[in-house]
Order: structure tokens, then C-alpha cells, then sequence
């Protein structure tokens, strides 16, 4: 299955492109949020299940450790997969090259 990484943007779901919400809507996929501090995180959670990894800064000791342990829990996640990181999917995101480096080791596409 698919891993589909969405940037959040800066403020809330009514900033995103339809494509976007159509992703985070997907109800066959498990959607992942990095951390719920963010308007748009708290907004799709409020509207559908989600899993946040505000629980992984807690108990990691250093960004190294929890950025590996998010790109872990992206990829452990069964089936179809989102992924929603604040502001760019892009930009200063560190778990997203994790994803995608780890994904092409195990043959699972990134989106």
C-alpha cells in the first residue's frame, strides 16, 4: 500500500487544496498526524480518527531518535497510509526523507 504525504499548511483545513482534503477524507486510510499542535491537525482530528506522534517527542531523547521513530511508526501502519506534516510537506520536514528513503528500501510507494 501507499504512503501519501500531506503538507498542512499554515492555518486550517479551509487552506487546503481539494486534493489535500480529499486525502486526509480518504476513510480506507489510517492518517498520521505529526503532531495535533497544529490548527489544521486539531480540525481533522475533530472531524475523523487520527493518530498524532506527540506521544514519540515525549519519549525520545534527541530529533534524531524521534524523527526515526515517526518515519517508523508512517511505515509500520497498515494499508493505505496519510501522513500530515504542519506547513510543507516539503520544506524542514526531517521524518519525510526518512519515509521516503525507508519506503523505497521495502517497496512501498510514496505519494
Amino acid at each position: 500500500m501507499s504512503v501519501t504525504i500531506v503538507g498542512l499548511g499554515p492555518a486550517g483545513l479551509d487552506r487546503l487544496t481539494s486534493l489535500a482534503m480529499a486525502a486526509l477524507d480518504d476513510e480506507s486510510a489510517t492518517v498520521i498526524v505529526r503532531t495535533l499542535e497544529h490548527p489544521a491537525a486539531r480540525q481533522l482530528a475533530a472531524r475523523r480518527p487520527v493518530t498524532a506522534c506527540d506521544d514519540l517527542y515525549e519519549q525520545s531523547a534527541d530529533y534524531d531518535t524521534l524523527y526515526a521513530a515517526v518515519a517508523q511508526r508512517v511505515l509500520d501502519a497498515p494499508g493505505a497510509v496519510v501522513y500530515a506534516v504542519p506547513g510543507s510537506a516539503l520544506v524542514g520536514e526531517r521524518a519525510v526523507p526518512l519515509v521516503r528513503a525507508a519506503a523505497a528500501e521495502i517497496g512501498r510507494d510514496v505519494i
